[in-house]
This record gives C-alpha cells, structure tokens and sequence, in this order.
C-alpha cells in the first residue's frame, strides 16, 4: 500500500475510536472538518477489505441531519444511537 493510504488508515484508526471514548466519558469530540474529508475517501476506497478483515461492520444509515463525522462513522458501521 502507499504511504499515504497507510498513514491516513492509521489516522482513521485513531480518529474512530476517540469518538467513542470521547462519548463513552461525555467529553465533546469532533475532527478537523479537512481531516474527516480525507478519512471519508479512504474510507469509501478501502471499507469492502476492511469489512472482510472484520475492522469495519457493515455501513449503517445516518440520519438525515448527520454531520460529515456522523457519516464517516456510519460507513465505519458505528451505529450513531451509542
């Protein structure tokens, strides 16, 4: 894989998982609106192996108000309601 596609799935992994420690301790989370862009174009490159490699569940549907994040985690399979 590039360098790039490496360090930008690196930044995903630790962007993803902030979010749910941010919301499992009540403290506000919400990435650089550039930086979830990038995430969301690697993200929808690389979701189908990240599904077969169990990293990802399947995508989930955001509500129709959804943030770019809240879009970004649903194509993840976090489910937006925990």
């Amino acid at each position: 894989m590039p360098a790039r596609t490496v360090g930008s799935l690196v930044l995903l992994d630790l962007t993803v998982p902030a979010r749910d420690l941010a919301r499992a301790t009540g403290a506000p989370f919400e990435p650089a609106p550039a930086v979830v862009a990038e995430l969301a174009k690697v993200c929808e490159e690389m979701a189908p192996m990240g599904r077969r490699m169990n990293v990802f569940g399947e995508a989930v549907v955001p509500p129709t108000d959804a943030s770019a994040f809240e879009h970004l985690l649903a194509a993840t399979g976090r489910d937006l309601r925990i």
